[in-house]
């Protein structure tokens, strides 16, 4: 379990986390990621900003997004996301 967290009880490694730096070494180390924030400008800067996810992401991976959006957005993300392999 890797984990990007302002709160540092999901930090703990006796609860199996690993703490990351960014979200792009979240999607570096894990497989499968599930991102939980608020909307969906989040959601584009954890995946596509600044030492974001995509740049982590390999063939295969699959990323979980478990936000209340519009299904345009949602199909929006999900089609540029496997244009570069992942699946989402």
């Amino acid at each position: 379990m890797d984990l990007m967290s302002k709160k540092r009880r999901w930090r703990d490694p006796r609860i199996g986390g690993q703490a990351a730096g960014s979200a792009f070494e979240v999607a570096q180390k894990a497989r499968v990621s599930i991102l939980v924030v608020l909307n969906f400008a989040q959601i584009e800067e954890v995946v596509f900003g600044k030492e974001g996810m995509k740049a982590g992401l390999r063939e295969g991976d699959t990323l979980i997004v478990s936000s209340t959006i519009a299904p345009l957005q949602i199909r929006d993300l999900g089609q540029r996301l496997e244009a570069n392999g992942s699946r989402f």
